[in-house]
């Protein structure tokens, strides 16, 4: 009879520990449902931008002359190319720097041409060599801290300029069309 009992008691305690796992279980899947869920219930604002993003591309597949991105040509004066040496507005100025000694420190100087003489600065990046690899991107936009108030501002002949090394000038030009669906991008700022 105690042995009955025993094994009884064994069989009692194996199906109540299977079923509260299994309830333990249960209810873990349901709180990653319900978190699941939530992340995708505000997914509005995404949606809106995806058809957005979906529209300007089938308006760029049916025009006329369709964007398509140039190819990248690399332009480089020493250990330092940028992709492209043209551009249209829009498109980000990938800067390549490929190793340089330790003691190499200097500055990029992101100009527009305005004449022979003369340049508005955009932007300055510093760099330093002793780094296996660094990579740079940056877009061209209307900035009002900077002076470049409309796109057209921003239409011309533009070079990196190099301080504190002796390397030569790259220039690049940025070109009067624009990556479609971008125009909110480009409007006037001062």
């Amino acid at each position: 009879m105690y042995k009955k009992d025993f094994v009884n008691n064994k069989i009692i305690i194996v199906i109540s520990v299977v079923i509260t796992i299994g309830i333990i279980v249960f209810s873990l899947t349901q709180i990653d449902e319900n978190k699941t869920s939530s992340k995708f219930e505000g997914t509005d604002e995404i949606s809106s931008m995806l058809k957005k993003i979906e529209e300007d591309k089938i308006k760029n597949d049916e025009s006329d002359s369709p964007y398509v991105p140039a190819k990248r040509d690399w332009p480089s004066s020493g250990p330092i190319k940028i992709d492209r040496s043209q551009y249209v507005l829009g498109e980000k100025v990938f800067i390549n720097f490929d190793e340089m000694n330790e003691n190499v420190r200097g500055k990029l100087i992101i100009s527009k041409i305005t004449n022979f003489t003369h340049g508005q600065i955009y932007k300055t990046i510093d760099f330093r060599g002793g780094e296996s690899q660094q990579n740079v991107y940056f877009g061209i936009y209307p900035s009002l801290s900077r002076q470049f108030c409309t796109a057209d501002d921003l239409v011309g002949n533009w070079e990196v300029i190099f301080e504190g090394v002796n390397l030569e000038s790259i220039q690049f030009k940025i070109i009067d069309e624009m990556i479609p669906g971008m125009d909110y991008s480009f409007e006037s700022v001062c």
